[in-house]
Formats: structure tokens, C-alpha cells, sequence
């Protein structure tokens, strides 16, 4: 909500603006005027217009919007008469004039014109809302067709009073109205800075081959979604931006409506090529330029249909929040918004809207690009604070955030662009190809600092597209594709379904920096800010878990079981995939829904508490009986109506032993082999087999929360007679099996552990030990060969910095070889350790240059 403070006579003013319940003081400039040229006046006849009344051009933004120095200073009673008089006399020339305003943490003035916005409440009569505006002096400009009872209104010109302080006696009347404001004009902001640096294989944000110099797959795996769906024309993306290439050959087919807010009529196209089009253009193609018609780029969805709605540069929060509500009421199922806005009222109030009664209740999916500065973007009176859009940062082609990209706990998603700084700071090296104006009109050879290298020569089409197109103006509507694709496979999800899905099939990108909480996911630096939302968008992950059976995806069922901490369901690249740059390794063998608790019991973990429940070491000790909670999750937005859960243990070592021959033929019943691989009981039961029934959506967005719906399912495991020459440590391997999400084919005809964990995420296993900190430690373990093969392999450790770890026989990092199923006990021994740490024993298998990840374990310590 805004509200505007009045002031009394002979006190300085205390105007300010209320967003979102965040009160920011408003600075009312006493000798300056705004005015907002119409579209087909020039500078010169502007300046010629100020001239001739004594006043200066002080300065000029986007859009037509001009700031003038009128010379003295005046009264506010005078003040508020000077455009009202310039409004008056600039004929076709002056659209709108005001005072000027500016605020803390608003980049761009505010322009006070006549016009308010008041919303009454729906109870109040016609007649009462007659009353009151006869009562207050003003008049109806404009009856919103979206919002029953909202009105723009005008404060007539014989008035002292001025849209502030008219709207100030509106908002006190907290029984008639729900909020009032100024329909101030300012910036609407581009989220994108054009570089000055010169379709498919250039679109690195599709599909990332390492082009460039860049970090492969770091992408959204564009081309991989589109197998199983490439969007279609009843999936309509709405644009709102400054003007389009509506003719473009790789637009033009997609584009189905469209709207001028500015000109009030059918044709978005727009004049403002230098600053709007061109954006507004690029911007399109980058959400739905059309695919697979061998011209230009595509867009993340290729056959959506595009709604172009276009609004000025500069324009007043009655506009911009028309365009939302035209786009709500014209069936659009994703809103895509490359700028920024202050928090108005009412349109906070037409995205709120959107979002919720759009698609005949579903919810349109709203997206608004975060800035492109590195500020925290979240504070209440900025527009991606909100809950009912999806804000989006972004990364580069190296899988990394630039140094001035935006931060804070409101962002949700980064995804693949540039900065203006990306190349000169080593984070990334290409920027974003799409379309651009045809011919000469657009970025390549108008950019404001140094002309765009075109970027083919020939072909003599060179000059309609861009390879300079940058900011979260581009991830923005790269991601609104992506929405597309996923309504387009399942178009009865809600809004929120559809975020949920985006965030939770995000890969985790720069642990290292972004810090990512292993309890939901989400980025969680113990010092600083957010900076990575829930990571960077991949469209694979979440078309596959929306799409059909028959096009090769989940069917809104998608269970998992976590590998390690940055592990949430992912399995186009395997579970150990450390996301940096370059690519590194995690353990794939930490699970993360494996616990066990050794005699005496606790109180049995629930969905709440799990995270925060101590898992210990399985006790040795003859007679007792072991419980093991293992956790189910559902990424997907349709319940599975029943799942079967089976947990098995092994001896503990590096490589795991191979599942017998008949293990998966057999299953889910047991293997008649059971000499190392040993089934467990259900709780209290002589079934290896536990059911759960119903398991509805508990993916990472509401983890650790009241909507968090994951299901703990309990074995007993007595302890089991050990090898008094190997230490008492087991690996515990757990599978989830679904008639709607199958343990994959792939893995069932697999009998290395160590292959089918981190590709499948219905199957995960805890290869660690928690143990008292001691300076000296000797442990004993098994290295395997888990092949029928024999292979060469290498140890390799990882520990905290002066800790001392050997391993005998084999020593690190030494190659040796082992014979087919070869299993060779060997002491791990670790001295001047100190504190809490973790060691790391992993082991590669060596193939020429090649190596192979094939196990590994994890010793953890904690002081006594």
C-alpha cells in the first residue's frame, strides 16, 4: 500500500510514500517540474517550449520524460499551479506534467501529476463514491475495467490542494477505501545495459557446449525439455516492455495480440526505437522466438504464443498496471516484466491479481527481473518482494554470479545471462544472442557506447538479431519460457505449483558462494545476504517431472532420496555433480534421508523434525536392535497414491560390493543371495517391504515447513555379527519404488551401487560414519572392485588443512590395480587432527586420461 503524509502550514513538508508497509520520505523538488512529452515531439521542440517560458532542460530520461529547472523556488500553493499551466498550454506537445518527487532507494524522480488512484471498497454504493468525489474536488479520468471500484481521478486545477495531499485525506478513510496514491509517472527500468561488444549455436543459454570459453552445461538444457515439449499456441506468454519488432520473421509468427498503452490502440510496436523496441524485441525472442523454422534463434518456448504489450519508458503506475490486468483478462498464463517499478498500490494490487484469478483461478505465473546492480532488491517497497511472483537473478555461461549481480531473500531463480562487467571480471565471456530491430534500428549499430558488432557476416539477415543483449532482462523472460513449456505439458497447475517446480529442479550453481541450506535448498550464506536464490533454472528437470508418460516424463510424480546435502531430485547430471567452475565431485554416498538411531531410542523423527534429528552409529552390540528412518519426498504436484520402501546394509568399504545376480528380478521381493547385501525389516515386522500410501508434493520449497508433506518410514536393523578384523561400520542403501515413478530401467539392469545412486533418485546410500574426536585414529575398511573386471585405481583423500591421513598397502593418490571382485582390507590412519572435520576417501577407476568416480566414504568427527 502507499499512502502520502500531508503537512500543516508553516512546517517543512513530511510527504513520504508508504510501500508495502515500508515508510520512504518523499523530497518534493520546489523548483523543478516534470513533463512527459507526447510521442512525436521532439528535444528540440521541447527545449524551444521551455525556452520560450524562461525554463531549462535539466535533465532527460527515457521515454519522453523531461526534469526543468523553472529558476526559483516556490511555495507549494505555486508550486502545484506551474504545471497545471504547462498542461494547459503545451497543446499536442506536453502529455502529462508534475511536481517532483524523489526518494531513498527509488533510482529514477517521481513525477506528482494531477491524477490519483484511489481503490474503494467493493461494499461502497455509486452514489457514496459520487459524494466523495464532489466532496474532495475531483473528477473521474478513468473506471478500472479489472478492479471493480478503483478509479484514476484528477484533482480539478482551481484546487489548493495537490494529488498528495488529496490522496492523504482518501487513504485516512479506512472504512470507504482500501488505498489511494498519486498515479506518478517514473522510469520503468530496463533490467538490462548494452555492451559494447560484438542464432542455435550461439544461444549458450540453451545449450552450453563449452562455446566461448564457457563451462559446459552451464545452461538450461533447453534442447533436452524440448524432446518432450516445445510449448504451443494455446500457451500464450504475455511481454509487457517499451515497443516491438511485431514484423520480425522469428517473432511475427508467434504473436497472436497485443496492446499499445500508451497510443491506446492494437499495434505495440512503438516509436522509442532507441531505447524501447529494441528491448522490448530482444526481450521477446529471448521467452518465444519461434523454433525449428530454420530463421534466426528460438526462444525457451519455441511454440508459445506471444502477447506484446507495451507500455512508455516512462509511464504512470495506472498504465503499467493496465497492462497487467489486460494480460491477466486476456488469458495470458505467464507474465513476463523486464523492469522495474516502485511498489504502487495499485500495481501491487493488479499483480496480486494476476497471480491469483488469472487462468480462470489457476493463477497467471508472474516474473519480475531483479536489478542489475548488486543491491539487495527484496525490501518491501520493491516489486520482487512480493509472494506472488517469481523474482529472477542471474548467472553466466561459467555457471557463476557476476560481481554486481543482485541479491537478497526475495530472489527465487537465477538463470543464464550477462552483466556489462561479466567478461572484464573473469566470471563469464559471452553475453545473450536473440532477436533485434530489423536492419539498422536496433542494438547492433545503435548502441549509446560504441556500436554492436552485427552478428553473422553474411548472412545480409545479420542486423535483425543481437549477440549483445544482456541482464536479468533476458533471464527473466528465459525463465517465463520455461513456465511456458511446463503449462504447456500440464496446463491445470496453479501458479504456485508451477514456481514450486522451477525452484525445486534448480541446480545448485557455486555452493561455494551461494551457500545453499541443506534443509530446504535455498541459498543460505551464514554471513552476507541470499545471493543464489534456489539456484539456476534447468528446464529438463522441471518439464520431466510435468510432462506426460507418453512424452517421457514423471506425470506429476517425482520421488526422491537425497545423495548429500546439495542433492534435491537432479539427475540430468549425476547427484555428485559439484556445480562450480570447473566441475567438481560431492559424495554421492552421504545420504541425507538415512538416520539411524542406536539404543537408547529418541522420540521417532516426523517431517518436521527429521532434519534436526542426530543420526549415530549403528551399535555392535549382540542382542541390540538398531532403528533407521529413511525419508520419502514427492517433488511433483500430484500425489502418489502408494510407494514401496526397501533398505538394505553391506559391509562398510569404498567401492560397494555388486547386487547379487538375481537381485532386481526378485525385487521387491529379496534376493536369494543375501551374503554381503542384507534386507531389513519394516518396524516391528518380518515384511522387507514398508509402504507408504498417498504422498503428496514435499519438495525443497516447503521443507522444513507446515507444508511440508515428506513421509519417515521406520526399519529395525538388530545389529549384525561383524568382522572382529574390519571396523564396526556398515553402508545402509535405500530404495523407493512407485507404480507412477519406477526405479529407472537404466538402473535395474545395473548392479554397481556406485553407478545407480547418483543417476537415480529413487535410490540413495549412507556410506559414512559419525565418530569421537581423537588427535590418533586407525580405521580399518575395505578398498573393492566392484567389477567382474579387473581395474586400475587410484585412493584419493580430502581432510581439513594439518591433519595427517595415510592409508597403507595402496598409499594416495598412487595407482594400483585390483582383480575382478577384489576386495583388500586396508588401515586408514589419521593424526594431528583437531576439532570437527570430515575426511573423505573417494575412489577412481583409471582409464587412460579418463577417471571415473566408483566410490568413496566419509569419516566425520566431532569433539566428545
Amino acid at each position: 500500500m502507499l499512502l502520502v503524509g500531508g503537512y500543516a502550514a508553516g512546517q517543512e513538508p513530511t510527504d513520504f510514500l508508504e510501500l508495502q508497509g515500508e515508510k520512504v520520505p518523499l523530497a518534493i523538488n520546489s523548483s523543478r517540474i516534470g513533463v512527459l512529452s507526447r510521442e512525436d515531439a521532439t528535444f528540440e521542440k521541447v527545449r524551444e517550449f521551455a525556452d520560450g517560458r524562461g525554463y531549462k532542460i535539466a535533465d532527460q530520461l527515457p521515454g519522453g520524460l523531461y526534469i526543468l529547472d523553472i529558476g526559483r523556488t516556490h511555495e507549494r500553493a505555486e508550486l502545484v499551479q506551474v504545471p497545471r499551466t504547462l498542461r494547459r498550454e503545451g497543446g499536442e506537445l506536453i502529455a502529462q506534467a508534475g511536481i517532483v518527487g524523489t526518494a531513498p532507494g527509488i533510482e529514477n524522480p517521481l513525477i506528482i501529476t494531477d491524477d490519483l488512484i484511489v481503490q474503494f471498497r467493493p461494499e461502497l454504493s455509486g452514489e457514496r463514491i459520487r459524494d466523495l468525489f464532489a466532496e474532495n474536488s475531483v473528477s473521474i479520468v478513468e473506471a478500472s475495467i479489472y478492479s471493480a471500484n478503483q478509479f484514476v481521478l484528477r484533482v480539478d486545477e482551481t484546487s489548493k490542494a495537490d494529488a498528495l495531499q488529496i490522496s492523504a485525506r482518501f487513504q485516512s478513510m479506512n472504512d470507504l477505501v482500501e488505498f489511494a496514491h498519486p498515479d506518478f509517472i517514473t522510469v520503468v527500468e530496463p533490467r538490462e545495459l548494452l555492451p559494447n561488444d560484438p542464432l542455435f549455436g550461439h544461444q549458450w543459454h540453451l545449450r552450453n557446449t563449452a562455446q566461448g570459453m564457457g563451462e559446459e552445461d552451464a545452461d538450461i538444457d533447453a534442447s533436452l525439455a524440448w524432446d518432450m515439449e516445445q510449448g504451443a499456441a494455446a500457451t500464450t506468454i504475455a511481454i509487457i516492455d517499451f515497443g516491438f519488432e511485431i514484423t520480425h520473421p522469428d517473432l511475427q509468427p508467434n504473436v497472436v495480440s497485443g496492446w499499445d498503452f500508451v497510443q491506446n490502440d492494437n499495434d505495440p510496436s512503438g516509436p522509442d526505437i532507441a531505447s524501447g523496441s529494441r528491448h522490448g524485441t530482444a526481450v521477446a525472442g529471448v521467452a518465444a522466438a519461434r523454433g525449428n523454422n530454420a530463421t534466426g534463434v528460438a526462444g525457451s518456448c519455441p511454440q508459445c504464443s506471444l502477447m506484446l504489450l507495451r507500455i512508455g519508458a516512462s509511464s504512470a503506475a495506472s498504465t503499467v498496471a493496465a497492462a497487467i490486468g489486460y494480460a491477466e483478462n486476456h488469458g495470458a498464463a505467464v507474465i513476463s516484466n523486464s523492469w522495474s517499478y516502485p511498489a504502487a498500490p495499485a500495481l501491487v494490487n493488479a499483480l496480486n491479481s494476476a497471480a491469483t484469478s488469472g487462468r480462470a483461478g489457476l493463477g497467471s505465473v508472474v516474473l519480475l527481473a531483479m536489478r542489475n546492480s548488486h543491491v539487495d532488491d527484496c525490501s518491501s517497497s520493491r516489486l520482487p518482494s512480493l509472494d506472488s511472483v517469481i523474482s529472477v537473478g542471474r548467472s553466466t555461461n561459467r555457471d557463476l554470479i557476476d560481481d554486481l549481480a543482485p541479491f537478497g531473500t526475495c530472489l527465487d531463480l537465477l538463470a543464464p545471462t550477462a552483466w556489462l562487467s561479466t567478461i572484464s571480471s573473469g566470471r563469464g565471456t559471452l553475453w545473450i544472442t536473440s532477436t533485434d530491430m530489423l536492419g539498422t534500428a536496433g542494438y547492433n549499430t545503435n548502441d549509446i557506447l560504441a556500436p554492436c558488432p552485427e552478428l553473422v557476416s553474411p548472412p545480409a539477415d545479420a542486423l535483425d538479431y543481437t549477440r549483445c543483449f544482456i541482464g536479468t532482462s533476458s533471464s527473466t523472460p528465459l525463465t517465463a519460457g520455461v513456465a511456458g513449456l511446463v503449462l504447456t505439458a500440464s496446463p491445470g497447475l496453479t501458479r504456485l505449483e508451477v514456481q514450486h517446480l522451477l525452484q525445486d529442479t534448480a541446480d545448485k550453481i557455486e555452493d561455494s558462494v551461494g551457500v545453499y541450506s541443506p534443509g530446504n535448498g535455498r541459498s543460505a550464506p551464514s554471513s552476507g545476504p541470499p545471493s543464489h536464490g534456489w539456484g539456476r533454472l534447468n528446464a529438463f528437470e522441471a518439464v520431466r517431472v510435468a510432462a506426460s508418460a507418453a512424452q517421457g516424463g514423471r506425470a506429476g510424480v517425482d520421488l526422491f532420496l537425497r545423495d548429500n546435502r546439495l542433492d534435491w531430485g537432479n539427475t540430468e547430471q549425476p547427484s555428485n555433480t559439484l556445480f562450480e567452475a570447473p566441475r567438481g565431485t560431492i559424495g554421492h554416498w552421504e545420504s541425507m534421508d538415512i538416520k539411524v538411531d542406536a539404543p537408547p531410542y529418541q522420540t521417532a523423527p516426523t517431517a518436521a523434525t527429521f532434519e534436526n534429528f542426530p543420526d549415530e552409529t549403528p551399535s555392535a552390540v549382540s542382542g541390540d536392535v538398531n532403528r533407521v528412518y529413511v525419508r520419502i519426498r514427492n517433488r511433483g504436484p500430484e500425489e502418489a497414491a502408494t510407494a514401496t520402501v526397501k533398505l538394505h546394509w553391506a559391509q562398510f568399504g569404498t567401492a560397494l560390493p555388486p547386487l547379487p545376480a538375481d537381485f532386481w528380478t526378485q525385487f521387491p521381493a529379496n534376493s536369494t543371495d543375501t551374503s554381503q547385501w542384507h534386507p531389513l525389516n519394516c518396524v516391528g515386522s518380518r515384511d522387507t517391504t514398508c509402504t507408504v500410501a498417498n504422498l503428496a508434493y514435499s519438495g525443497s520449497s516447503v521443507a522444513m515447513t507446515s507444508g511440508d508433506a515428506a513421509r519417515i518410514v521406520q526399519f529395525d536393523f538388530p545389529a549384525p555379527a561383524v568382522d572382529p578384523a574390519l571396523s564396526n561400520h556398515f553402508c545402509l542403501l535405500a530404495m523407493v519404488d512407485s507404480p507412477q515413478d519406477r526405479i529407472s530401467q537404466a538402473s535395474t539392469a545395473n548392479f554397481f551401487v556406485d553407478g545407480i545412486t547418483p543417476n537415480d533418485n529413487n535410490v540413495t546410500h549412507r556410506n559414512y560414519v559419525n565418530l569421537p574426536m581423537m588427535r590418533s585414529f586407525v580405521e580399518r575398511l575395505l578398498v573393492r572392485n566392484p567389477f567382474d573386471r579387473p581395474i586400475r585405481t587410484e585412493l584419493r583423500v580430502t581432510a581439513p588443512a594439518d591433519w595427517e591421513v595415510s592409508i597403507d598397502s595402496f598409499g594416495v593418490g598412487k595407482p594400483f590395480e585390483l582383480k575382478p571382485l577384489e576386495q583388500v582390507p586396508v588401515s586408514l590412519t589419521i593424526g594431528n587432527a583437531f576439532g570437527r572435520g570430515v575426511v573423505t576417501l573417494s575412489q577412481e577407476e583409471l582409464e587412460g586420461e579418463k577417471t571415473t568416480l566408483i566410490g568413496g566414504l566419509s569419516l566425520r568427527f566431532r569433539p566428545e
